[in-house]
């Protein structure tokens, strides 16, 4: 049996909660991008809540520092802006497919670019990280293709690194219609399978705007917590340290798998 680990978790606790009283009064760049695509009424409530569930991984996890950081997709910065000050002496990395954002998020964030690819396996990362933010991927993902991002990912990890990642769960699910995601006829397929399978999906019509970025298949996906756990544990050498239902902004589910693995 280990020994008492509480003054090293208290330890962890103290730090990380000093660094984000730090975020909460920090004066977070709110720049944006000239081309930026994701701006609405929810777009800095949606970056605040992103850095309460980082913030809240990295306490549940054996993490004592995060000096290293990736945000993928990184779009134009609507989460990284944030990171930058929740961990302001980590070096931040970005990684999508879209270039343009790549560039900005470098430009205006300081942050260095990935240019990440569709098949997972062919993206080479420069570092281990300490702390993956997955933020809205999976949601767009097939099974297949999101269980193969997941185990490319936790490759990535260092020895205490955490993946936090967001998916379309229950509430999604219930309130997907009324959303509308995607056509009515791809939504009505979605749930069929969501219910069938537990793992729902549909890609989008020929002509979508991610077509620009993206030639293969790109749509929406649905996960219930079954799935999703069975999906987790089939990722070799990381454990499962958490999963919430809506944590992310009331709205996406969030699953957090890391380091040490289950049976150190």
């Amino acid at each position: 049996m280990s020994t008492d680990g509480r003054p090293q978790q208290l330890a962890r606790t103290a730090h990380f909660l000093e660094l984000y009283r730090a975020y909460l009064v920090a004066d977070v760049d709110m720049t944006r991008s000239s081309v930026e695509s994701m701006e609405n009424q929810w777009y800095v409530p949606v970056g605040h809540s992103a850095a309460q569930v980082i913030y809240s991984a990295c306490v549940g996890s054996w993490l004592s520092e995060v000096r290293t950081v990736l945000d993928m997709p990184c779009g134009h910065g609507r989460i990284l802006r944030h990171l930058t000050k929740l961990f302001p002496d980590a070096a931040i990395h970005a990684c999508d497919i879209d270039e343009a954002g790549l560039q900005f998020c470098a430009s205006q964030f300081g942050a260095h670019p990935i240019l990440s690819k569709e098949i997972p396996e062919e993206v080479a990362f420069p570092v281990q990280y300490d702390c993956i933010w997955v933020g809205s991927l999976f949601t767009h993902l097939s099974k297949t293709m999101s269980e193969r991002w997941l185990a490319h990912l936790a490759r990535q990890l260092s020895p205490t690194g955490i993946l936090i990642t967001t998916w379309h769960g229950r509430w999604s699910a219930a309130n997907g219609a009324e959303i509308q995601y995607i056509e009515p006829d791809k939504w009505r397929a979605i749930l069929a399978e969501y219910e069938s399978t537990g793992y729902g999906y549909a890609s989008y019509l020929r002509g979508h705007q991610h077509q620009q970025y993206i030639e293969g298949d790109y749509g929406i996906s649905l996960s219930t917590p079954v799935a999703l756990m069975e999906m987790a544990l089939a990722v070799p050498d990381v454990r499962v340290f958490s999963f919430t239902e809506r944590g992310w902004a009331g709205h996406q589910d969030v699953l957090v798998l890391g380091k040490p693995q289950i049976m150190a």
